[in-house]
């Protein structure tokens, strides 16, 4: 499926950046993992062999429609909504911890999405993102709770 620009769409299709996403988050085999902005399931596949279960939010409702005809149901659940209205709180308070966030963020919302996080109070237990177009990454180098969460790449 071709990308959509008007949505933002930059599709990552290197493996080893994918990997190196998902590794990033560390053991999260017993853990709930929310992805923004799925895409083709780069991220998405990488995750879900890592983690008890991905919450995938998709806006494009043809992606939606093809994660949820190849991704596992019992591993993966496609949300079909704008990230902005999704209630990352309930998501928390229904796994009962906050939760890991990974993605590949549209570069046209990638600020309002990290200033929602920031300024509801609602907090990722931790943030393992790329913004696409952009020479900045959320992914730090180095796996260290003190290492800042933005590194210039």
């Amino acid at each position: 499926m071709p990308a959509k620009p008007k949505l933002g769409q930059n599709f990552l299709n290197d493996a080893q950046a994918t990997q190196r996403i998902a590794a990033a988050l560390g053991d999260i085999s017993g853990q709930t993992v929310v992805e923004i902005g799925p895409g083709q399931g780069a991220i998405t596949r990488a995750l879900a062999a890592r983690a008890a279960h991905v919450l995938a939010i998709e806006l494009d409702p043809h992606l939606a429609v093809s994660l949820r005809a190849y991704l596992p149901p019992d591993r993966v659940t496609v949300i079909e909504q704008d990230v902005l209205n999704f209630d990352f709180a309930e998501a928390s308070k229904h796994a009962g911890r906050r939760l890991p966030l990974a993605g590949n963020l549209p570069y046209y919302i990638t600020s309002p999405i990290l200033l929602a996080r920031a300024t509801t109070g609602c907090y990722p237990s931790q943030c393992r993102c790329t913004a696409q177009s952009s020479g900045f990454s959320l992914c730090p180098r180095a796996r260290s709770p003190r290492r800042p969460m933005c590194t210039p790449q």
